[in-house]
């Protein structure tokens, strides 16, 4: 039929002029005369829904129904079916694809209304493992459909700690990126495992410092020391005080950064935060203060690879000593 458009998806098949304006969430696809749509979000909850054994039937394509309507009976439809599912770890899924579906639609409205269906489903998932992955996915689909504050409460209610702390971790993580920073931090607060806690302060203490909150910035990588100072294994501790280090030094922040990496017990992991600072150093200008802190480095590799950086920069003109 030259000069149609059809739209699939599940669960129904209809044909559309192509002079309407189409949702931005549908992809077009094949050639000139017959173009086929597909809504993929939709077409990934179909697959699902199938493989689960539920029954996707078509419904008769309607000339009265307008492309906004046989939407709204396909989320009804979808969400019907994955009701139907008697396995709660299944339902659960299946809910959470259709919710992340209608995130992606725009639609978070029905999105959220979905995700606590997921929840319900979620919570009665036998196995702590299962639930408390379900329970991930739905904090972070929540996260996407900007229910933070709820989220935060679902991201609680995993068992599962490790679980848990990347729950909490990628909210607080969420939150910065939309630049709500005090929140994020309180957030990353709630974290019981230092490491982790570490590291969520330290990209928040980035993102600050990314957006010119500098000061600001440097009390939370006070803040990210004081979690990587209660790591225990000494090697972990080493690692996640480099990354703050480095972060410092990202941050013009070069005396604090060298005052962490003075605290890094691990050998190596000191001389590749120092080599990282080194070079800071250098595009700063400051190349004998660069070639200094070279020098104090135990690893020969590193120590290498910082001076052949710092000729590098100082070869390329950058900073105030760099002319030659």
């Amino acid at each position: 039929m030259s000069g149609q458009i059809r739209l699939c998806y599940s669960p129904l098949a209809i044909c559309h002029s192509p002079s309407k304006n189409l949702p931005k969430f549908l992809s077009v696809e094949g050639g000139e005369g017959n173009v086929a749509l597909s809504v993929g979000a939709f077409g990934a909850v179909k697959d699902l829904l199938c493989r689960l054994g539920v029954d996707l039937s078509s419904l008769s394509p309607s000339p009265t129904l307008s492309l906004e309507e046989r939407f709204e009976l396909a989320y009804q439809e979808a969400v019907q079916a994955a009701q139907k599912i008697e396995n709660a770890s299944h339902r659960s899924s299946a809910l959470w694809h259709i919710a992340v579906a209608m995130t992606e639609a725009g639609q978070t409205e029905q999105a959220n209304q979905v995700l606590q269906l997921a929840l319900q489903a979620a919570q009665k998932i036998e196995e702590a493992s299962d639930r408390s992955r379900m329970l991930w996915n739905i904090a972070e689909a929540m996260v996407k459909a900007g229910q933070f504050d709820i989220a935060i409460q679902v991201a609680q209610k995993v068992e599962e700690a490790s679980v848990r702390f990347l729950a909490i971790y990628d909210i607080a993580e969420a939150l910065a990126k939309v630049g709500q920073f005090d929140i994020a931090i309180q957030v990353a607060q709630k974290i019981e495992d230092a490491l982790v806690r570490s590291k969520v302060l330290c990209d928040i203490a980035e993102a600050m410092a990314e957006g010119g909150r500098t000061e600001q910035a440097n009390q939370v990588l006070q803040l990210a020391i004081q979690a990587a100072q209660k790591i225990e294994e000494a090697w972990i501790r080493s690692s996640a005080l480099r990354g703050i280090a480095e972060a410092m030094a990202k941050a013009g922040q070069i005396d604090r950064a060298l005052q962490a990496a003075q605290k890094i017990e691990n050998a190596v992991y000191r001389s590749e935060a120092l080599s990282f600072i080194a070079e800071a150093m250098a595009k700063a200008g400051q190349f004998n203060r660069a070639v200094e802190v070279a020098e104090t480095m135990d690893d020969p590799v590193e120590r290498l690879k910082a001076l052949a950086a710092i000729m590098a920069v100082k070869g390329g003109g950058k900073g105030e000593t760099g002319k030659r």
